[in-house]
């Protein structure tokens, strides 16, 4: 977790320009400290090199996917971010992947409202892990998940 006066770090890792744009202009706008990157390599060698508390990590991105950037930043010896799996699909195997892969929530995202909220809630629960949690965008629900 980030130190007592330092914004949150946030990583978003996302291959579509605009929405990653947009997300890190609404997070900053929010206050915190966001980085964005076009793909899962990239997103790897980020969080190796710099403290991240969180990573917006999307499912589908080119050279490197979400879950292999997931499984690889799990593997490395740093501090370990949240990561949240961003992804056009809601449905129990894509969600159960991300989850064996490491990620700590799988949201489903359709606006950047949806995310900034998720992230804003993230943030007011900064001392607790999410494991298991799968919140759906369209809804702004959250499920637990079992096991």
């Amino acid at each position: 977790m980030s130190a007592p006066g330092r914004p949150l770090h946030v990583l978003v890792a996302e291959d579509h320009e605009g929405l990653r744009e947009a997300l890190v202009v609404s997070l900053e706008y929010l206050g915190f400290e966001v980085s964005g990157v076009p793909d899962g390599a990239e997103a790897v060698a980020h969080v190796l090199a710099n403290p991240t508390d969180l990573v917006l990590m999307d499912l589908g991105m080119p050279r490197v996917d979400g879950l292999e950037a997931t499984r690889r930043i799990r593997a490395a010896d740093v501090q370990q971010p949240h990561i949240v799996i961003l992804s056009g699909r809601l449905d129990s195997a894509s969600s159960r992947q991300a989850f064996d892969a490491g990620c700590d929530a799988y949201l489903l995202k359709g606006d950047v409202d949806t995310v900034t909220d998720a992230v804003t809630a993230f943030r007011a629960r900064a001392s607790t892990r999410l494991s298991g949690w799968v919140v759906k965008g369209d809804e702004g629900e959250g499920k637990r998940r079992k096991g």
